[in-house]
């Protein structure tokens, strides 16, 4: 799944779907979901009931965890076949100071939805091949109007991927959860720098704005 999850480009409410459908059968579920009292509830409010356990429940029976989760829906009852999760960090956007100074190392957006109140983001950056070194990402909320502007702050430990040789790379992934209340009219885009690559081949790191909903 830690190969697979990386291309995936939005979180979809498929259980919802799932259950207005005649067959209550599906392999390959991908979706968040939470742990409470001991169970898996996905963002529309159903109960996952993980009769068949590949991953081990001292893996991710953690009371408030978010995973994104893969997953067989069994039958009607939504019991399901856990094949593997990946952790979510749940983080609260800081107020953004346009006065401030904020690292700017590149990332890349490589998933994206909002459900159960949560903007839910997949980020992939490049790390030293090896490196065992921390990158914060760091979230901070701009609001203009009923916009929010989502400012990505990503520290890394001196890598410049403009320049190194990708055989000295290694690229990681990380998902966030952002708890934000959204109102109708609300509107979300994400601020970040990313790398560009040119006709010539050449790398550069540009900030760009992406407009999500």
């Amino acid at each position: 799944m830690k190969k697979l999850i990386p291309f995936i480009l939005a979180v979809l409410p498929l259980v919802a779907s799932c259950k207005m459908e005649d067959t209550f059968t599906q392999t390959n579920v991908q979706e968040m979901v939470t742990v409470k009292e001991g169970v898996l509830l996905n963002d529309n409010g159903y109960v996952l009931n993980v009769k068949e356990d590949a991953v081990g429940a001292a893996n991710w029976k953690i009371e408030g965890n978010r995973y994104l989760a893969l997953f067989d829906i069994l039958n009607r009852a939504l019991d399901i076949k856990l094949k593997d999760v990946i952790k979510a960090s749940i983080v609260y956007p800081a107020e953004y100071d346009g006065e401030g100074e904020y690292p700017a190392d590149p990332v890349g957006l490589e998933m994206t939805g909002y459900s159960g109140g949560y903007l839910n983001l997949g980020l992939s950056y490049y790390k030293a091949k090896g490196s065992n070194a921390a990158h914060p990402i760091r979230f901070y909320d701009e609001m203009k109007g009923n916009l929010h502007y989502l400012h990505i702050s990503h520290e890394g430990n001196g890598e410049d991927p403009t320049r190194m040789d990708e055989k000295d790379l290694e690229t990681a992934f990380s998902i966030f959860s952002l708890p934000l209340e959204l109102g109708s009219s609300d509107r979300i885009a994400l601020v970040m720098d990313v790398i560009v690559t040119d006709s010539t081949g050449k790398k550069t790191v540009e900030e760009q704005t992406v407009n999500l909903y």
